[in-house]
């Protein structure tokens, strides 16, 4: 309003004064006047309008009608030039109105949305209770009504839900909301864009508490009613990319990608100077970037960091999204200058903005990129300090948390420490706590299958399948965008196969392995794990069928790796255990120098396990000297299998008749022997 006022005339002090000599008809006229002047006062910021009014009230205190008009008035003016006392007094109007009259839900339903406004204002949770209650004391009146009109009644007592959810956290204050906006829209379908964007939001925050995608879906179909009738608000694209989103991050399906890409470009092209937005849509790219190792999307992040400098946004939170990107396609290129920078721009971020949790983990991540290009651990624990430190701000992080825990599954991995597995999984748990996704589920899961490989551990193997089948459950589309999830699904089931000798678990993982071959033929390793899986199968089946498709793949997998000297010393056995299995004298001799090359082949490439396994072939052939040679050049690398399991070895049975080979033994048993 205006800083001045202009005072009541004497003439109209008269005026008033000598109403109540009017006849009936002449004085009601007479305070309608009055009544709109007063508002025309009122919208002209001129505060004499607030005398006016109570000049009239006194003229006819018993006229609901005219508090209802005074409070209609205020209501507008104070929503208008955000007047939040005028507020108060519209509030004041429509209680005396009320009061008047109690059976006018007009009256009501305004006074709750004055209260709603001044819950707005005020950002209290109490002003959203009272309007709740005002609201449905005028649904009480619904038999007076039109459809119309309730349907306008629901439609705002759904977006006083909303905001009563959003200060409760409770998901049942959200579905009353979503329950009154499905009556509103039941009485009328032709609702406003602002309630299909309300009835959005409550979809939306819905859809933060319960884990139900379909919320997100209903979502987008409010949004884009929204569109159709207004598709020129930024507002509403701007909900849309923010729905599409994270839409995309729970399904990384590929359309709801290019959907939420193409919501952030129209908000953007309607608000070009919105630095938020620009931001926003950096963070998308980020993120959209690491799920999928796309160095374009992680470009284009780069891009919209630029731009959201211009623009104004906080340098420190710009700078840590910048850094993210850098880092990840320093690691994916090998271009260490990138991870370098990555680093510097994360610390700088941290130095100006000391408590951002998100620009710890950007930092964090820069220096992990850095320990995963060095193999160097020193990194690795560098960037748990950040992840702590940023952890140490805010604890509800689950990117934190899941952070700290892949970095405990590499330290685990590399250092075989069961302290650092210990702690990757109480870390990956309370991640999962915080929030059950898919890409955190896969991680926990080839953490605990590698863990179970490395400890020969079917606990933590079958553990690690629950996890894999949880992930692929989430993640309904994983069969065709991660491959990978497939494979390591596989390497653990043929994992578990070798500990359990379980068929089961060989055609499980040779089903799947099968499925990532036909999906991605040029997967890395594909055939040689396809072939191993093929290969256990046979030995404990005896199927020389599975042994005859394990050599193909073997052959295609040297065919991409010739020189890969663990493929020539498994298919080499391969060819040996299939020789022990079929009847023809000249195609098992045959077989046997085939694996026999194979092997020799492996032990030159720098295989010094393979000689053990030529001792055996040998011992198999009853060829004693070669036999024994190699075994001793096998103990001469340290390159031999427990004592154990030489003693259950069925390939050296015709050598333990043989003098010799005791001498071997025994000296074996005088000295411990470790295997790599």
């Amino acid at each position: 309003m205006a800083e001045h006022e202009l005072p009541l005339s004497t003439a109209l002090k008269h005026q008033i004064s000598s109403s109540a000599e009017l006849q009936r008809e002449e004085r009601e006229q007479f305070i309608d006047s009055l009544l709109s002047r007063a508002e025309i006062r009122l919208i002209q910021g001129d505060l004499s309008a607030l005398d006016l009014f109570e000049a009239v009230a006194k003229l006819d205190p018993s006229n609901a009608d005219l508090f209802f008009r005074q409070g209609l008035s205020l209501f507008e003016c104070g929503c208008e030039q955000e007047r939040k006392k005028t507020l108060f007094l519209a509030c004041k109007k429509f209680k005396k109105a009320a009061s008047l009259s109690p059976g006018n839900y007009r009256i009501w339903h305004a006074w709750g949305n004055t209260l709603f406004a001044l819950g707005l204002a005020f950002h209290q949770e109490c002003h959203f209770l009272q309007a709740k209650e005002k609201l449905e004391r005028a649904l009480r009146s619904a038999s007076e009504m039109s459809k119309k009109e309730i349907s306008l009644l629901y439609g705002d007592l759904g977006r006083i839900f909303v905001k009563l959810g959003e200060h409760s956290g409770e998901a049942i204050d959200f579905q009353m909301a979503l329950s009154a906006f499905q009556k509103g829209y039941d009485l009328d379908d032709e609702q406003s864009p602002d309630f299909w964007l309300e009835r959005s939001r409550a979809y939306l925050a819905l859809a933060q508490l319960i884990p139900d995608t379909s919320l997100f879906l209903k979502a987008g179909y409010s949004l884009r009613h929204a569109l159709r009738l207004e598709p020129a608000n930024s507002e509403i694209w701007i909900t849309l990319a923010a729905c599409l989103k994270e839409l995309y991050f729970q399904t990384h399906d590929e359309g709801h990608f290019s959907q939420a890409n193409d919501s952030f470009s129209a908000a953007s092209q309607l608000e070009p100077n919105l630095g938020s937005l620009c931001f926003s849509w950096a963070q998308f790219l980020l993120h959209a970037g690491l799920l999928q190792g796309d160095l374009k999307r992680l470009h284009a992040s780069i891009e919209k960091c630029c731009r959201a400098l211009s623009l104004g946004v906080e340098k420190p939170l710009v700078q840590g999204v910048w850094s993210e990107a850098l880092a990840a396609i320093g690691l994916e290129t090998d271009h260490l200058e990138l991870m370098l920078e990555a680093e510097n721009r994360a610390l700088q971020a941290v130095e100006e903005c000391p408590d951002s949790p998100e620009l710890y983990l950007a930092h964090g991540n820069a220096l992990y990129s850095l320990g995963a290009y060095f193999n160097d651990i020193d990194y690795t624990y560098q960037a748990i300090e950040k992840y702590q430190e940023g952890l140490s701000i805010d604890r509800s992080r689950p990117s934190l948390w899941h952070a700290m825990a892949k970095s405990y599954s590499t330290l685990a991995l590399l250092d075989a420490e069961d302290e650092a597995f210990s702690k990757a999984y109480r870390f990956f748990s309370k991640a999962l706590q915080l929030r059950w996704t898919a890409p955190c589920l896969f991680d926990f899961a080839l953490c605990l299958s590698r863990q179970g490989e490395f400890l020969q551990n079917s606990k933590w193997l079958h553990e690690a399948l629950f996890y894999f089948e949880q992930a692929l459950s989430l993640q309904k589309n994983a069969v065709y965008l991660h491959p990978d999830w497939l494979f390591h699904y596989a390497v653990t089931l043929d994992l578990l196969g070798d500990l359990e000798e379980d068929e089961k678990s060989y055609l499980r993982a040779i089903e799947i392995f099968s499925h990532v071959l036909m999906i991605d033929p040029d997967f890395p390793q594909i055939h040689y794990r396809l072939a191993l899986a093929l290969c256990h199968f046979g030995d404990v089946s005896g199927s020389t069928d599975s042994l005859y498709k394990a050599l193909h793949h073997f052959r295609l997998s040297a065919a991409r790796e010739e020189e890969n000297d663990q493929i020539l010393l498994d298919w080499g056995l391969t060819l040996a255990n299939l020789a022990e299995k079929i009847y023809d004298p000249e195609a098992t001799d045959l077989a046997f120098q085939e694996g026999e090359q194979k092997v020799i082949q492996a032990a030159k490439l720098g295989n010094v396990h393979a000689y053990y396994h030529l001792g055996s072939l040998y011992a198999l052939r009853k060829d004693t000297d070669k036999a024994l040679h190699f075994l001793e050049k096998a103990r001469q690398f340290d390159a031999l299998p427990p004592l154990e399991e030489i003693l259950e070895d069925e390939w050296l049975d015709n050598l333990r008749h043989t003098s010799a080979f005791h001498t071997f033994l025994s000296q074996l048993e005088g000295k411990p022997h470790t295997t790599t």
